[in-house]
């Protein structure tokens, strides 16, 4: 019987009473007993309009008997439940659920990616998950989830860029210095850069990580939105509004 685990968040009506009932709708869906949940945390949203209210997060850990896909589809009718639209990526929201793993596989279909490909280096995903799931082991990142929030907070001050031959690593580069006007050091070997804060892989195709950790994957961001996706990844790790110093960006030779 799978052990599920979900994120959950809100930044547009009430965002508590949406939480209170996303999680009733949760029980439901869990086998009797099973359902832990963290506690709430007020986080600013990162990406999408401007504008927007602060979130309230939390996450959920259940077993299920359920499919993936089946339950999937429960996750959202939950969010239909309390009035989801989905007109504007990354805009505000009434309810947002995520299914972020389940059982220890990696699900890769049109309709659904597990792990999700966006939780590793979410401090918003991952401090809640870490009270309820903190020993849970990502199958493709190579550490607990515990693991991946200490690494986030407290790594290395770098970012670590990857790319094959005929990956996107130069416009990558060019977008980060251009943006955030980050210096960029190059290194022969991923393996030279100990616990990166964040790794970004340019690779055109799905590849097995550098080195452990934090780690955004260009083939899973949506096409033509790998710009936004790289800046909300870097602003996660290193907010503007903290005036956190640059990192540094290693690109291994290849």
């Amino acid at each position: 019987m799978p052990r599920t685990l979900v994120s959950l968040g809100s930044n547009l009506g009430d965002a508590a009473a949406s939480l209170d009932a996303a999680i009733e709708g949760l029980e439901k869906l869990a086998v009797a007993g099973t359902l832990r949940a963290s506690s709430r945390h007020a986080t600013p949203p990162i990406g999408g309009p401007a504008g927007q209210s602060d979130f309230l997060n939390a996450a959920a850990t259940f077993d299920s008997e359920l499919p993936p896909l089946e339950l999937l589809a429960a996750l959202q009718a939950i969010e239909q439940s309390l009035d989801r639209t989905r007109h504007t990526r990354w805009a505000a929201r009434t309810l947002d659920v995520d299914l972020l793993l389940y059982g220890d596989g990696v699900i890769d279909v049109p309709t659904l990616r597990v792990p999700h490909p966006r939780m590793s280096f979410r401090p918003f995903v991952l401090e809640p998950a870490e009270e309820v799931a903190g020993d849970w082991w990502h199958p493709e990142c190579g550490a607990t989830i515990a693991q991946l929030l200490e690494q986030l907070q407290g790594g290395a001050n770098a970012l670590l860029l990857v790319a094959d031959d005929g990956g996107d690593d130069h416009d990558v580069r060019e977008w980060i210095a251009a943006e955030r006007g980050i210096t960029i050091r190059v290194v022969e070997e991923a393996a030279a850069l100990t616990a990166p804060r964040l790794t970004i892989d340019a690779n055109r195709t799905r590849t097995p990580a550098p080195v452990p950790g934090p780690r955004l994957a260009l083939v899973d961001c949506p096409a033509g939105h790998w710009r936004e996706e790289v800046l909300a990844a870097v602003e996660c790790v290193w907010p503007r509004a903290n005036r956190s110093q640059p990192p540094v960006h290693l690109a291994p030779g290849q």
